[in-house]
């Protein structure tokens, strides 16, 4: 059976340690339940860390967060430099989705949710791959 290959945004990470971010921590948890296959890039976690730091208040949690994606998430490496998007700060999250084969990019960033479907690869938001996983969220 196919496991899903999955590339998530920097908003799914910065929501996920945020006060409003019960969506993107639940597909974290999917992620550490192996519902999926986490796909990410050297760019993507530099890019990770620079929004954390600049925008969650302690350095342990952060440390912890990029120590764990570099041990378990798949490192990809793209070789294709890619202009697609209007945010140029967010092709790096097409070139890994491109270069992983992924099957979705989880992101709550219209920028990118508008490629969608690009080279294949449908863009989603949070709620919606919750829905595809078939975890439902609870109302607060």
């Amino acid at each position: 059976m196919h496991k899903l290959r999955v590339v998530l945004d920097n908003t799914v990470y910065y929501s996920a340690v945020g006060l409003h971010g019960a969506g993107a921590s639940k597909v974290l948890d999917a992620w550490h339940a192996e519902q999926f296959e986490l796909l990410t890039s050297e760019a993507i976690l530099q890019e990770v860390e620079r929004v954390l730091r600049t925008k969650a208040a302690y350095e342990t949690g952060i440390a912890l967060i990029l120590a764990t994606l570099r041990r378990w998430a798949i490192l990809v490496t793209s070789t294709e430099v890619i202009t697609a998007c209007r945010d140029a700060d967010d092709n790096k999250i097409l070139a890994a989705a491109v270069a992983g084969r992924a099957d979705y990019i989880v992101t709550d960033d219209k920028d990118l949710r508008v490629l969608s479907p690009f080279r294949g690869i449908e863009i989603i938001t949070v709620n919606r791959f919750l829905r595809r996983l078939g975890i439902r969220r609870r109302k607060p």
